[in-house]
């Protein structure tokens, strides 16, 4: 990751399963996802303005160009509550239920159900949505949901029986529900 030495932004990176690293998660479970969680639920009351959540590689399939010059070029302060910065279009969960089932709703029901309501009133909630295992977020709209979620999705990835391609592949197809606040308000009840 020496790329991050050209990112004019302070940058963190984790390590996995590597105790003598500054920043480490334990387990290697749920791909960056896992980390990405650790992050939030380290940091939450001690963010920057903006976060950018990104792969380890400098280039990839899923984002063209330079990731670092993609965060370098990135118009500050943000107006929207989130922005991918991958390519790659989610799938439809109505057109195309392979890439979702069964593991979508055993999910949704064990961690966010509680928390945005039935998978079911959500309709085809990834339509129009880029791949989102690489993104920016202010830092408004991460305290704006409670740190306990974070920690819940955390505890999640370290502990389900599901396998990495697929845990990871629920949050990569969730985590603009967790930002686009206005179209994913928490219901009333949710936990604190």
């Amino acid at each position: 990751v020496d790329w991050i030495n050209g990112v004019k932004h302070p940058c963190i990176v984790y390590e996995k399963e590597t105790e003598s690293a500054q920043f480490n998660t334990p387990k290697n479970k749920a791909k960056e996802a896992s980390s990405y969680l650790q992050f939030l639920s380290d940091h939450y009351h001690n963010l920057p303005q903006h976060v950018a959540f990104t792969h380890g590689s400098n280039t990839s399939w899923h984002h063209r160009g330079y990731l670092r010059n993609k965060l370098n070029m990135a118009s500050l302060p943000m107006t929207e509550s989130y922005r991918s910065l991958n390519r790659n279009r989610l799938n439809s969960i109505v057109k195309h239920p392979q890439h979702f089932m069964p593991h979508l709703p055993m999910y949704w029901t064990e961690v966010l159900e509680k928390y945005f309501g039935p998978l079911e009133t959500h309709g085809d909630f990834t339509i129009g949505y880029r791949g989102s295992a690489q993104f920016l977020v202010p830092r408004s709209v991460i305290q704006s949901r409670p740190r306990h979620l974070y920690e819940e999705l955390y505890n999640w990835t370290m502990t389900t029986p599901m396998e990495d391609f697929w845990s990871s592949r629920m949050l990569e197809y969730t985590w603009h529900v967790l930002f686009e606040i206005d179209r994913f308000p928490l219901l009333s009840t949710a936990p604190d």
